[in-house]
């Protein structure tokens, strides 16, 4: 589907005077991890997914074989040829030990406390060797991709959560309708950007 301005809200969700769609999750702190093993069995980075137990109706294997999916595509940065991260390639792994990487899929709140930067309990993040991603951005996008597919914004938030994992820092709009580099904070403002979600262009 579509980001949508007025998305329909789950109970308890409310939309704030920025047009943030705040779930309003219970941090339980309790998770639910996948189980698949998917990608290449050489991968360097290894990681797994954990979800958390307020989260409604996610199905936590489904999640992962979709970010694995985002993490695979040529586009992503197994397809960047220079600078940090450049031609990356991930392993869902079943085995949390095997694990290099742990994406969290949690409240705004759980995420909030575990970011060392204040996430307004709107934004994700990456901190050592964790992706912490906020539910309602995964579930909702923001107002900056409204028109934009939702499947477009889960690939710009992984790649760009993951991008920091790699070592890279945030960028800038490089020019009114340009592409956005998905290192720029596109969840915030497109800042005359056009949106990317990938590290590799067309």
């Amino acid at each position: 589907g579509r980001v949508v301005a007025s998305p329909s809200l789950p109970p308890g969700a409310t939309i704030d005077e920025e047009g943030f769609v705040r779930a309003n999750f219970t941090a339980t702190g309790k998770y639910r991890p996948s189980s698949l093993s998917l990608g290449d069995s050489t991968a360097p980075h290894r990681w797994i997914l954990q979800v958390e137990s307020s989260v409604p109706d996610a199905d936590v294997n489904a999640t992962a074989r979709q970010m694995q999916q985002i993490l695979d595509h040529p586009r992503s940065w197994r397809g960047v040829t220079s600078g940090a991260g450049s031609g990356a390639r991930f392993q869902l792994v079943s085995d949390p030990r095997r694990a290099t990487l742990v994406i969290r899929l949690a409240s705004a709140e759980t995420v909030n406390r575990l970011c060392p930067l204040n996430t307004r309990d709107l934004w994700s993040c990456a901190t050592g060797p964790e992706v912490l991603v906020t539910a309602d951005r995964w579930l909702f996008a923001t107002p900056a991709y409204v028109g934009q597919t939702l499947a477009d914004y889960r690939a710009y938030l992984i790649n760009h959560e993951v991008g920091h994992i790699l070592g890279r820092d945030h960028v800038s709009c490089p020019g009114r309708g340009e592409l956005a580099p998905v290192m720029m904070q596109q969840s915030k403002d497109l800042l005359g950007c056009t949106p990317n979600p990938w590290p590799t262009p067309p």
